[in-house]
């Protein structure tokens, strides 16, 4: 697929999803809600085009 994105993320799945329920920030929230989505394997591929196109819902998946 051209333009595939790639993205290597460090942090463990609970250490995002710790992060993302500890700020405040809307921002912030929403990249780290992106990038708990991306790494919990939750985001489908549907999903991921629309971080791309910065239209990111508010939700946090339970554990």
């Amino acid at each position: 697929m051209p333009g595939k994105l790639h993205i290597d993320i460090a942090e463990s799945a609970e250490e995002l999803r710790s992060l993302l329920l500890s700020t405040s920030n809307a921002g912030v929230k929403e990249k780290l809600q992106a990038l708990y989505w991306l790494k919990s394997g939750y985001a489908s591929q549907a999903t991921q085009e629309a971080f791309r196109d910065e239209s990111v819902s508010q939700h946090v998946p339970s554990s």
